[in-house]
């Protein structure tokens, strides 16, 4: 399937395997496929710490808060944030 590209990311993120990271498996590896451009304050947030699509990032926790690494920084964003965050696991070639 064809799919064109937005401004931050894929037009459908679900439509290609993609889940919210706060639906992400602790421990495994994802990268940013988009990201949810209805909230101009949460997409500067989520820019200014390089959260932008293409970037991998591992979840290390879900709650209280979500926390996740990206390369090698660590952060921790609330539900409502993580609900903005578009990912796509990434497969191991093991």
């Amino acid at each position: 399937m064809r799919m064109r590209k937005r401004k931050y990311g894929f037009e459908s993120p679900a439509d290609s395997g993609g889940i919210k990271l706060i639906e992400a498996s602790i421990g495994e590896k994802y990268i940013v496929e988009s990201l949810d451009k209805n909230d101009p304050a949460i997409l500067r947030k989520l820019c200014s710490m390089g959260i932008l699509p293409g970037v991998e990032v591992i979840v290390r926790r879900k709650k209280p808060t979500i926390i996740f690494e990206v390369y090698h920084s660590r952060f921790a964003v609330d539900k409502f944030i993580g609900d903005k965050i578009y990912v796509k696991q990434l497969h191991s070639h093991s």
